[in-house]
């Protein structure tokens, strides 16, 4: 990065994150926040969950999966965990959940995407329990495109895109009781649930579809071009500004 820093004119960040980090690490070029994207067309939603939901994600430690198990432990509900993914930690969370009678937990292995979305769409909401750096989750995107609501913890980007209290909760990370209560309260009010995979609908489609991405990245080639000589600014000088 400091070999190639001098010649690159403006970085591009996903998240507002990401672009804090590389500037404390000593990144001094120009950086702007564009999100990710998706086609929201590919990703209908159904509101009108079935009496489960989910987690997606490799199967590792700093996914936050253990903390996700443990935290199944203080829940009174019969609806079901449904864990969408593989990964090295598979052989302890299934000891785990057996150990524990978590009868009400359930691995689904690796999904092909077409599988993965409808299970998405009829979750009662998304958990992203991660325990470490998640810069601007694709996961989330797409549950919350799917109209499914997302509980996730405030590490790394997640609480750019789940704004608590409107379109999902957010947690403490590794903080299983706190997660516990935060899922309670989705299971038990499935209304406000499915209210708020709607409000994660209408910002997916506002900021993270292709047209909302196209607009900001032409309005950061723009303002760069404003800036060399001998070219005429047709936007104002400054980094762009994208909903939030």
């Amino acid at each position: 990065l400091r070999l190639y820093a001098p010649k690159i004119d403006l970085f591009i960040s996903p998240s507002d994150f990401l672009a804090r980090k590389v500037r404390e690490h000593g990144m001094r070029r120009p950086t702007v926040t564009i999100p990710n994207f998706i086609n929201p067309d590919l990703f209908q939603p159904r509101y009108d969950p079935e009496n489960y939901f989910i987690f997606v994600g490799r199967l590792v430690r700093t996914k936050g999966v253990l903390t996700l198990l443990e935290a199944m432990r203080y829940l009174n509900t019969t609806a079901e965990l449904r864990i969408a993914g593989a990964g090295e930690l598979e052989p302890e969370l299934r000891a785990y959940a057996n150990t524990y009678g978590l009868t009400n937990v359930r691995f689904l292995g690796h999904l092909d995407t077409a599988t993965l979305t409808q299970t998405m769409q009829r979750a009662l909401f998304t958990v992203q329990p991660s325990e470490w750096y998640e810069n601007y989750s694709m996961t989330v995107i797409e549950s919350l495109a799917c109209g499914t609501a997302v509980i996730g913890s405030t590490i790394g980007g997640i609480p750019e895109q789940v704004r608590d209290g409107v379109n999902g909760l957010l947690f403490e990370p590794g903080n299983a009781v706190q997660l516990a209560e935060k899922m309670q309260h989705l299971l038990d009010r499935r209304d406000l649930a499915i209210e708020m995979g709607r409000n994660g609908r209408r910002q997916v489609e506002t900021i993270n579809g292709p047209d909302a991405h196209y607009d900001q990245t032409a309005q950061a080639h723009e303002r760069l071009l404003a800036r060399r000589p001998g070219k005429r600014a047709t936007v104002p000088i400054g980094p762009p500004t994208p909903e939030r």
